[in-house]
């Protein structure tokens, strides 16, 4: 039962990674807000960098989330029918590199806009 818990709530936060990565690259806010969106400095300079911005860090997410997917399938396999605590921190670990996925997107994101708009 827990292993079907940890699998499952894994596979949600790889699953978030893709939704909003397809949501940014497809249909990113259409105005620059501080309520919700890939929100810098940099990146609420214009509506050029905002939608720049949205683009490359839905990509990152998008990429993310897929490549955990897959990671999650296969290690949770294995881990299937192992005690409890292996599958609690074996688990619980894949669910931390899959938040700290998310914040790959920055450096990314940033350097691209850094890149594409001088200051």
């Amino acid at each position: 039962m827990f292993w079907w818990f940890m699998f499952i709530s894994n596979m949600i936060i790889s699953v978030l990674l893709i939704f909003f990565g397809v949501l940014f690259i497809k249909n990113p806010p259409k105005k620059i807000n501080k309520g919700f969106g890939y929100r810098t400095k940099r990146s609420m300079a214009n509506i050029e960098s905002w939608n720049l911005a949205h683009k490359t860090a839905g990509g990152v997410l998008l990429k993310s989330g897929v490549v955990m997917t897959i990671i999650n399938i296969i290690v949770m396999l294995i881990l299937y029918g192992k005690d409890t605590d292996m599958i609690g921190y074996v688990g619980g670990g894949l669910s931390v590199i899959t938040i700290l996925a998310v914040f790959l997107t920055i450096p990314v994101t940033e350097k691209k806009l850094k890149e594409a708009f001088t200051e």
